[in-house]
């Protein structure tokens, strides 16, 4: 025997959004055919019966609304209408217990009342102009009981906006004394004569700003670094690091080895060793004693080496005498 559609939803224990997702009809749509405001279509019907594993014989058509509370005493509303809107519409039940259904969905009614009603529509529409808007007209300021909102204090006492246009720039700031300093220092340097300069810069030191004093800087230290002399060629420069060979040491050992001088060597720990230099790098020498037993010591291991002083050819007829190397 066929039932209606809120008994069987309710048998379900399912919410009217529930069964709606499931059977993939608007919510709206099943309301009313709970309601009984106008007949199940067959194709709704397949999916709401597939939705509540029913059979689709086994739902009204046409299904009878729920009953009321017995607390109710007015009838209501109608599903269509604007009476009711913000009411809740009990899901679960079917109803709500405490005034009439809330109709939110007007077009799937078939009773009279529908869009060509002038009742207003769901959100405050309805066919007045005046009330399309959703919101209640404004009273004009001639109409009674109307008070006009004073304006705001701090809007009144604000002083009037000044009407003198773009603020003037404000003049560049004059060069620093530091700066004067290091362009005089950089002239001197470079042997430019006031003429140069002034041509150069334009005006004379004094009357430079900032910008024009950086700038001028950077002029003169680059045609300082283009008038630095290149090295000659072959030329080896002097390193650094203290372990390295420099050209006056490299000549210095380079001249003993050859003359087969004796070399003395004192180390930090106190010890000495004498010995033939047999050769040499940038971290070690290598001497040979008289046995011809070479030993290699690290230059950072010893506190300084000397070989005896050997007669130099006189020099613009004076002798002279060659010291010897320390380390």
């Amino acid at each position: 025997m066929a039932i209606d559609l809120w008994q069987i939803r309710r048998q379900k224990r399912m919410t009217i959004d529930e069964l709606a997702r499931s059977a993939e009809i608007h919510p709206g749509l099943i309301k009313a055919y709970e309601l009984g405001e106008r007949p199940i279509s067959d194709g709704d019907l397949v999916r709401l019966a597939a939705a509540l594993e029913v059979a689709p014989s086994d739902i009204k058509q046409m299904s009878d609304p729920p009953p009321r509370g017995p607390s109710r005493q007015r009838q209501p509303p109608s599903y269509d209408s604007g009476a009711g809107q913000q009411q809740r519409y009990d899901n679960f039940g079917g109803y709500d217990r405490s005034a009439g259904y809330s109709p939110r969905y007007s077009n799937y009614s078939s009773r009279s009342g529908g869009y060509d009603s002038d009742q207003p529509r769901q959100g405050g529409y309805s066919n007045d102009p005046q009330r399309q808007s959703g919101y209640a007209p404004r009273r004009s300021s001639s109409s009674s009981g109307y008070q006009q909102r004073t304006p705001s204090r701090g809007r009144s006492s604000r002083p009037p906006k000044k009407s003198g246009g773009r603020k003037p720039r404000p003049l560049p700031a004059p060069a620093r004394q530091s700066q004067i300093e290091h362009l005089k220092m950089l002239l001197v340097r470079l042997e430019m004569s006031g003429d140069e300069l002034l041509r150069l810069a334009g005006k004379p030191l004094s009357m430079l700003n900032r910008k024009e004093a950086a700038q001028l800087l950077t002029t003169c230290q680059t045609m300082l670094s283009e008038r630095k002399p290149e090295k000659p060629k072959g030329k080896r420069q002097r390193p650094y690091l203290p372990e390295s060979v420099d050209e006056h040491e490299l000549l210095y050992l380079t001249k003993v080895q050859l003359e087969n001088r004796p070399l003395s060597l004192t180390l930090f720990n106190g010890e000495t060793m004498h010995g033939t230099l047999v050769g040499f790098s940038p971290y070690a020498l290598t001497v040979a004693d008289g046995d011809g037993q070479e030993t290699t010591v690290q230059k950072l291991a010893i506190a300084y080496y000397q070989a005896p002083a050997s007669l130099v050819p006189p020099t613009n007829g004076v002798e002279t005498n060659e010291e010897s190397e320390p380390e």
